[in-house]
Parts: C-alpha cells; sequence; structure tokens
C-alpha cells in the first residue's frame, strides 16, 4: 500500500513546487471570496451577475459622522438587511440587483428625528460588488407602543428622548406629559419618581436605489455645558482656555479645548449621554480643576436641588446638617438683598435658580 502522507512518483522538488503553487492560488481565492456573506450562509453557484451597492452616511446636526446607528433596508415587506454605520457614520449595503426596489429606514428613531440630506452617484468602482445579499426573512420595524418610564437619578428628558429615539420635545410636549411639565419648568431637570410618558415612535421609510449614496442627518439629542466661571471676589474668568474631558455612560473619554467669553461663561455642546465632565482652567501659571455630574440636579422644589445650587453658588451646606443650611441659606439671602430668615422660602428658591442660571 502506497504511504498517502508522500509522494508515490515523481521528485520530491517538483511535487514541492507543484504544492506551493496550489497554496498561492487557494490563498488568493480565499482572500478575495466576499464579505457580503456572513458565516454559514448558503454556498451559491458562481453567476455572471453583477450586483451593486447602496451607500448611507449618517451625520449629525454639526456634520460629525455617527456611529453605531441601525440601519434596516427592505426589499419587499419581509425581506431585510440589517446593518449599523462603522465609526465614520457609514454603512454600505452590498450584493443588491439594480432590477429592484428598496426602502430604507433608521429602525431605532422616531420619523421626526431624522431627515435625507442629499444623494449623489456613487463612483463606479464603489457602485459595483461580488456576491448576491443575504436577505433575512423578517417583518420591517412597526410602530412602538406608548409606556411610562419612571425616572431614576442622573436622568433627564433630553437623556430619556436619544435612548428611546425621539427629539427632546416631543416627548416634553406629549399631552401625557403636561402635568410633569408644569411641576418641573424645564426637561433637562427631573426627579427621581417622576414618571415620563414615552409616545409611540413612528418609522420613516424612503426609496432609495444602487448605485447612491445617501447622507442623512441624525437628529441626535444634544445638551450645554454652560458654566459661569468666578474667582472667589465674585468676578469673571475672562477669556481664559480650558481642556475638557467627558465620559459617556458607555464608558468612553474624549476631550475639547475652548475659552471662556468675556462674561466668564464656558459654553460647550455635548452628546446626550455624557454623565461626567472635569474642566481644566488655565490662569497664567496655575490651573484649577471643577468636576459636574450631568443630569444630577435635582428641582428647586426639592431640598436637595436648594442645597446643591447653594454649594455651587459657593455657600457650602450639608444636606443632613440643618443648623448648617440655615446658616448658608442665611448667608445667600444677606448676599442677595432679601430678608434673612435663614429658610427656603419661595423668594429665596426663585433667586436660587436666577443665580444658578438652572
Amino acid at each position: 500500500m502506497p504511504n498517502l502522507l508522500q509522494p508515490t512518483s515523481g521528485s520530491p522538488t517538483q511535487m514541492d513546487s507543484g504544492l506551493s503553487a496550489k497554496l498561492k492560488a487557494a490563498g488568493h481565492t480565499a482572500q478575495t471570496i466576499s464579505t457580503d456573506q456572513p458565516f454559514g450562509a448558503p454556498i451559491l453557484a458562481c453567476s455572471s451577475q453583477q450586483y451593486h451597492t447602496i451607500e448611507v452616511i449618517v451625520v449629525d446636526r454639526h456634520g460629525s459622522p455617527v456611529s453605531d446607528v441601525p440601519l434596516e433596508l427592505c426589499r419587499d415587506k419581509t425581506h431585510v438587511l440589517l446593518h449599523k454605520t462603522g465609526p465614520d457614520g457609514t454603512a454600505r449595503f452590498n450584493g443588491l440587483e439594480e432590477s429592484l426596489s428598496y426602502q430604507l429606514t433608521l429602525s431605532d428613531l422616531d420619523q421626526s428625528a431624522w431627515q435625507l440630506l442629499e444623494t449623489q452617484a456613487l463612483t463606479p468602482e464603489t457602485a459595483v460588488s461580488k456576491a448576491s445579499a443575504y436577505w433575512k426573512q423578517q417583518e420591517p420595524l412597526k410602530a412602538t407602543k406608548a409606556f411610562t418610564h419612571n425616572v431614576v437619578q442622573g436622568e433627564c428628558s433630553v437623556m430619556l428622548a436619544d435612548r428611546f429615539g425621539h427629539l427632546p420635545q416631543t416627548l416634553w410636549d406629549n399631552p401625557a406629559n403636561l402635568a410633569l411639565k408644569l411641576k418641573r419648568g424645564s426637561m433637562e431637570i427631573l426627579f427621581p419618581g417622576d414618571d415620563l410618558e414615552i409616545p409611540p415612535r413612528q418609522a420613516k421609510i424612503v426609496d432609495v436605489a444602487v448605485k447612491k449614496r445617501y447622507r442623512i442627518e441624525h437628529k441626535l439629542a444634544r445638551t450645554t455645558l454652560s458654566v459661569r466661571l468666578l474667582d472667589s471676589f465674585g468676578e469673571p474668568y475672562k477669556e481664559l482656555p480650558y481642556f475638557i474631558e467627558f465620559e459617556a455612560n458607555a464608558g468612553a473619554i474624549a476631550s475639547k479645548l475652548g475659552s471662556t467669553d468675556a462674561q466668564g461663561f464656558l459654553c460647550q455642546p455635548l452628546p446626550s449621554d455624557i454623565k461626567r465632565v472635569k474642566v481644566t482652567v488655565k490662569k497664567g501659571e496655575d490651573q484649577e480643576i471643577h468636576e459636574f455630574l450631568l443630569g444630577e440636579l435635582d428641582p428647586i422644589q426639592e431640598s436637595s436641588g436648594a442645597i446643591a445650587r447653594l454649594n455651587n453658588l459657593g455657600f457650602p451646606c450639608n444636606l443632613h446638617d440643618p443648623e448648617n443650611i440655615a446658616c448658608a441659606v442665611g448667608t445667600f439671602q444677606w448676599f442677595e438683598g432679601l430678608p434673612v430668615t435663614g429658610k427656603l422660602d419661595e423668594s429665596t428658591r426663585v433667586k436660587l435658580v436666577e443665580k444658578h442660571l438652572s
């Protein structure tokens, strides 16, 4: 019986050379296999048919790319391709037939939360793909149902709107939230235990065609950190450079550079899921570091909210020390020309919101 691990004829040199050529060809073939097919997809016969691409780019209101946005391309009522945008905000649907019609939706967003900005033709090189797409038998996303969300510490309407695919104003103007709107006054300041009604999310569907690039605006919910920095004499930090670092709920860290204005204000747009901000202000050779927890400020009607504002304004007090609170409140009242009672009355709360700017 011949040895199956060794050639039975021909020289070793000749067999090695032939085997090497075959391995090289196999490697080249492996590298050119289309990535349009997921692992485990059916193996299809070779075809001379040419397939095409639809490219989608999602940006925010400032034109910056938005990653991880779920997209859904529909071929008919039950056949769909699912995709997400990459770090550059781009997703490519490959392996599409030119003779068919397609519809696109951003499946996690309400119809008011995104819009099509422009359509461009792809270049001939980028418009073509090699293999047929792997379609799934799945019904497209339908409208969601309304539900009530019970607010926890650190949440506000802006953050929740982004989480549930709505514009913030959609939540705040929902008639079901009128009582909460009147009670709190600001969509950015809620209290643990508040009930916020989340309305149904309606899908928007647009017709799309192969060999096209679609640029879409994700009306991403954003908030603005607005802080006025003052020295111990109440004078603003005018036009001082700052370095800001912020951490999102997902744990990602980012940073920005800027400078305060002539009134000492630092105004920095931030994504809605930011929970912690560290600001370093440079004063000559010195630096000051301030940390802020976003979404943690309680409403002014709550004692915790009034005390937090006193602390931020430079009147330190302890939530669990009534005498300390009365002293801080009395000092604030004296500075602002209010009757000194040491009590958090209505006029004092109004003045706290005015001076705190929120």
